[in-house]
């Protein structure tokens, strides 16, 4: 168990109750998170730094990382500063058996660990998203190693202003603490962290990990702030004067700590302090409401020259250092400075940190800017324009790290300095950012270098200059890779990708302007952005042979079929490309094409090409795969396998879903949830299908995937509103004039096909016909959303009554035959066109195919609406033998829609049952249903209940409740008497006794 005795501190038994518990856990591999949350100042840090020291004098390690508020710091900076301190401090050889691997990964974001540690192999060119999660993977190893060691605690303090980069790395590790000896503590103010914000998004993720909780510090109370006065300052005040200091700072540590030391300097923390024409107040102390008057009465009683020292401190930064201080303050010597920053450390207004350099850290982010505020905005203009200029003399010819903060400083400065150092500081710091991996860092550096230069971030603008166009290349691919932005930043993205090709290409650089085209932003499927002409102009201009080329070829055959609807053309670049990378032997670009092959074969409907290619890619041995590529590979496999009725197993769902997770990227991710769920409402699981789909949308709201199948779930089980609503969600607010035939599109038009005849009658309103034309019409529309597209037209068509819209939807439908287009078998679609334009034989032949595609499957559901449209069929158009295969097909479909409650599809059967008079079987024995007697031959011949099941395409329940009927009435004891039963009244047919 943890050993609580040390320094005393005051109060907070709940909190540390938790947290050495989380801390025991630890020891024993239950790897843990806990976040404190309160508002400045409630003693959040103090409570971590006393759990530091538990878990230190336990034998554990400390890592402790905080938060900047300001533009200053890096990318990833909270884990930066604990893992730098963290690799100075350890043996080499020990460091450089912990990092594995990952070490050149991790030294992309700590570049001083490649030179501990010596000779490297570079990390070759990678998709964004994957040499991002090969960072974050790395660093994960990393700590796990390092924990085998001796327990690990880090501690990531103010995560209210921690990038977003940094969260996303928190969450990455969370998600594989179980088993580690890992414990990880966040502070952060809860008022500063609202649903919307990163760290908000984060927390909500947080609350389903396992091991994770959260504990609210709140104010100390009253019976503890008397024991506080006496640790500050050695007094013991009377319970008066207490509880008026309780009633000023509500409990709040470090308001209370300024007060008590403010009123223990005036002498006033014992005697007669009291107002008393003012219950519970304190004499003659004027406090406003806020901590940073407070803190104005602490800076007041510092002499003049350290007060100057510490605002020309604040502005630099929370932490700043001292040479660079002496640098900007010509009056004070070294001498005298270092004894300004005593004075300061012992008005506990600012820190020594450790390490060799003389840095120091304001205690309090609210002592900073009380500072930086107290001066005017001209004053503070020059300031950051020498701050900008000694850091530039410093560190100008390698500024490394540095770069956000020069940044920062020339951007603060540009009113005197002009744009040039500004401009030239935040494109290095947006490319820093991209190095790390820190998407939503780099954006806001390319942006602010834009407006800079007079050219929009969000339009398409010109390269006026190299500057510009590594400005928009960068900003291109920082908002490609993080996509959380909102209507048109496709054509944002891709414009400026284009301006940045464009500019290069015209100037002569072919060299940069290939290596531009080989980093195309990600698109959704279907999207004209151009970018086949981006592809096919740097194909001109790249040498033959090359990686480069093959990688190249890849991107235009993507396009050519994404953008274009060019099979024939992607085809061949793809074999082009694949003749590459077989003759350089690069097995990663050869994974890559041959991922990106599967896909385009998949949205053009070539399936089992697509599983085919799959299957290649993932025949190559785990160590060597790329993982997102695996993920490309298993997507592919498993959503082909569903679209030809031979669905992919629970454990090569799983084995996607695992995948995803590690990788942590969101659109893998969501469709890893998307599958099983498909999966799930196709064989009947509602609620399966259900949780599949919270979790989905969870990790993407909105997502048009999940919205095109979670309607249908409602619609089966009668939630029509429910199923309203989530079509709302997915149509969102449709263009009068859509340009590009992109999923959503497809989907709504099926998704409102399918609701109608849902329903039973046409929704209103119509879709615009310029949907339904981009979606089905367009020369450019992937087949296999053309595909989804027309089905929903077909099922429009059926539920208006529609024969010619009909007879066109069959046309259109015609090779859709042993296929399922999103949860509709295309045999039954085609047997209800067919019959709807009077080709009955044809129809039948459909309905057959259909109920043996669906049996082979597993889909219950459409078995059981192909049962009933069959019925339909024979019943308006067939004799007396049809009667009675419709009487048999609506028995089935009975079964299944009350085994797995489908109320609108069982009104429909019972429709047809009472108009059809139940059919023209002939009587049974025993009133037996014709069902009954399909079992009881079965059960005759020997069969279980799961086999009857499989055979009859019914649960195991179903058959349980058909046999229960059976032995009740044939007053039968057991099965064996109810096969005997069977043999008394000649129910067993040759057949059976066949198979017996």
């Amino acid at each position: 168990m943890i050993n609580r005795q040390g320094p005393e501190f005051v109060g907070r038994g709940q909190e540390l109750a938790l947290l050495t518990a989380a801390l025991d856990a630890n020891l024993s591999r239950q790897g843990q998170m806990v976040m404190l949350a309160g508002e400045p100042g409630i003693e959040k840090t103090r409570t971590a730094q006393e759990l530091a020291r538990m878990a230190e004098e336990a034998g554990g390690q400390v890592l402790w990382g905080w938060c900047y508020e300001g533009e200053g710091a890096p990318p990833y900076w909270p884990w930066i500063d604990s893992l730098r301190t963290y690799f100075q401090r350890t043996d080499p050889a020990i460091l450089q058996s912990q990092l594995g691997t990952g070490a050149t990964s991790i030294g992309d974001m700590v570049p001083e660990v490649l030179g501990i540690i010596g000779d490297f192999e570079p990390v070759p060119a990678m998709e964004p998203d994957q040499a991002r999660f090969r960072l974050f993977d790395a660093i994960t190893r990393f700590l796990k190693r390092a924990s085998e060691d001796s327990p690990l605690l880090v501690v990531l303090d103010d995560l209210h202003w921690a990038d977003r980069p940094s969260l996303l790395l928190l969450e990455f590790i969370a998600r594989q603490l179980e088993g580690s000896r890992i414990l990880i503590v966040g502070t952060y103010r809860d008022t500063e962290a609202p649903p919307e914000s990163p760290l908000g998004e984060s927390l909500a993720r947080f609350t389903r990990l396992p091991g994770f909780q959260r504990q609210a510090i709140t104010g100390l109370p009253p019976e503890d702030v008397g024991r506080f006065v006496h640790v500050e300052t050695g007094a013991t005040p009377h319970e008066q004067l207490l509880s008026a200091i309780h009633g000023h700072t509500e409990g709040n540590p470090y308001f209370l700590g300024e007060v008590v030391r403010y009123l223990a300097e005036q002498g006033r923390l014992t005697g007669d302090a009291i107002d008393s024409n003012t219950p519970g107040s304190v004499a003659g102390l004027s406090i406003p409401q806020g901590v940073r008057d407070v803190i104005g009465q602490r800076l007041i009683r510092l002499t003049r020259p350290c007060n100057q020292a510490l605002v020309t401190a604040s502005v630099i930064g929370r932490e700043f250092e001292f040479n660079l201080l002496t640098s900007l303050l010509d009056s004070a010597s070294e001498a005298d400075l270092l004894d300004l920053m005593d004075e300061a450390i012992s008005a506990r207004i600012i820190d020594e940190l450790p390490g060799s350099d003389a840095r120091y850290q304001f205690r309090h982010a609210l002592m900073q800017q009380t500072l930086t505020e107290s001066i005017s905005a001209g004053r503070k203009t020059r300031l950051h324009a020498r701050i900008g200029e000694a850091l530039e003399a410093k560190h100008g010819n390698d500024p490394g790290d540095h770069t956000t903060e020069l940044a920062h400083h020339f951007t603060q400065a540009a009113s005197i300095l002009g744009n040039d150092r500004m401009v030239h500081y935040t494109l290095l710091a947006g490319e820093r950012a991209l190095a790390t991996h820190a998407w939503e860092k780099a954006s806001g550096h390319f942006a602010r270098g834009l407006e800079a230069k007079d050219l929009d971030p969000d339009g398409r603008s010109p390269a006026t200059d190299a500057d510009a166009a590594g400005l928009l290349f960068g900003l291109s691919r920082a908002r490609s890779a993080d996509l959380r932005f909102g209507p048109g930043y496709i054509q944002q993205i891709v414009g400026n990708l284009r301006s940045a090709f464009e500019y290069h290409l015209a100037a002569g650089d072919n060299e940069r302007a290939v290596e531009i085209a080989q980093s195309p932003p990600r698109v959704p499927v279907g999207d004209r952005g151009g970018l086949v002409d981006v592809a096919k102009a740097a194909l001109g201009i790249a040498a033959p042979g090359t990686v480069a080329k093959g990688r190249l070829l890849a991107n235009y055959a993507w396009f050519a079929a994404m953008e274009e609807n060019d099979y024939p053309a992607a085809e061949s670049s793809f074999q082009e490309a694949l003749e590459i990378a077989r003759g350089s032997n690069d097995v990663l670009l050869l994974q890559q094409i041959l991922a990106q092959a599967a896909q385009v074969d998949f949205y053009h409907r070539r399936f089992e090409e697509a599983i085919d290619k799959a299957k290649q890619v993932l025949s190559i041995p785990a160590l060597d795969l790329d993982m997102f590529t695996e993920c490309a590979a298993r997507y592919v496999y498993c959503i082909s396998a569903i679209s030809i009725g031979a669905p992919a197993s629970t454990e090569e769902l799983e084995a996607f879903h695992s995948v995803a997770e590690r990788l942590g990227d969101r659109l893998w991710l969501h469709l890893s949830y998307w599958l099983p769920q498909r999966t799930a409402g196709l064989y009947g699981d509602w609620e399966k299908a259900r949780e599949f789909g919270v979790k989905g949308l969870a990790v993407a709201p909105g997502a048009p995937t999940l919205l095109s199948t979670l309607p249908q779930i409602e619609l089966e089980t009668g939630e029509f509103d429910r199923a309203e609503e989530l079509f709302q969600i997915l149509s969102g607010s449709l263009p009068e004039n859509p340009a590009s035939p992109i999923w959503r599109y497809a989907a709504t038009v099926a998704v409102s096909g399918i609701s109608s005849f849902a329903i039973g009658k046409p929704r209103e309103p119509e879709l615009p016909a310029s949907l339904i034309e981009v979606s089905s019409s367009s020369p450019y529309a992937i087949p296999l959303f053309v595909s989804v597209s027309d089905t929903g037209r077909a099922l429009e068509a059926l539920a208006q009554g529609d024969e010619e819209t009909c007879r066109s939807a069959y046309a259109a439908l015609a090779s859709s035959n042993g296929r399922i287009f999103l949860v509709v078998a295309g045999d039954r679609i085609l047997g209800q066109l067919a019959a709807a334009t009077g080709n009955i034989p044809q129809a039948m032949e459909h309905f057959e195919d259909s109920l043996a595609f669906c049996h082979k499957a597993g889909y219950r559901p459409e078995y059981a609406w192909t049962c009933w449209a069959y019925s339909a069929a024979l019943l308006a158009h067939g004799d007396s033998g049809g009667r009675r295969k419709a009487a048999e097909l609506l028995k089935e479909a009975l079964d299944i829609v009350n085994d797995l409650g489908m109320p609108p599809l069982l009104a429909r059967v019972e429709d047809l049952m009472a108009r059809s008079g139940g059919g023209t079987a002939p009587a049974n024995p025993a009133g037996l249903t014709q069902r009954e007697v399909e079992v009881i031959r079965l059960v005759s011949s020997g069969m279980t209940d799961r086999e009857i099941g499989e055979e009859l395409f019914i649960s195991i329940k179903t058959v349980g409740n058909h046999l229960s009927n059976i032995l009740n009435k044939t007053n039968a004891a057991n099965r064996t008497e109810a096969a005997s039963f069977a043999n008394q009244h000649g129910l067993i047919t040759p057949d059976s006794e066949d198979e017996e």
